[in-house]
């Protein structure tokens, strides 16, 4: 397993297109397992929902901007590992900044230190 903890900048963005870009295919589950994720007007995920198709996640993702609180949300490359909880890379963002990413598959390690190595805050 690699992990990476960095902090991102405590703003409205769109961090977590900037960290998920490029991992993107038709069969891919997206669960978000706690958030508070606000948008101009609301929340950015609906509540009621926990798991989001691929289509459906990256079309929430596409607004303006977002300011995350805090989120947890896990990749699934399958049905079949989303309902063995067989998870491909798990996501943590807590106080606005702090970002832990954990990958159990190797196939995602260039482009995720990629798109960390591009919004990392140095301050």
């Amino acid at each position: 397993m690699i992990e990476y903890n960095f902090h991102i900048k405590n703003e409205w963005g769109k961090y977590l297109n900037l960290i998920f870009e490029d991992i993107d295919d038709v069969n891919y589950k997206w669960q978000i397992l706690d958030d508070e994720i606000l948008t101009t007007d609301d929340y950015l995920f609906d509540s009621k929902i926990d798991v989001f198709s691929n289509y459906d996640f990256w079309n929430i993702l596409s607004i303006d901007r977002y300011y995350i609180i805090f989120a947890t949300i896990k990749l699934y490359e399958s049905e079949n590992d989303l309902k063995n909880d067989n998870w491909a890379i798990f996501l943590e963002i807590v106080d606005s900044y702090i970002v832990n990413i954990k990958l159990k598959n190797a196939n995602f390690t260039k482009r995720i230190s990629k798109n960390i190595e591009s919004i990392i805050d140095f301050d």
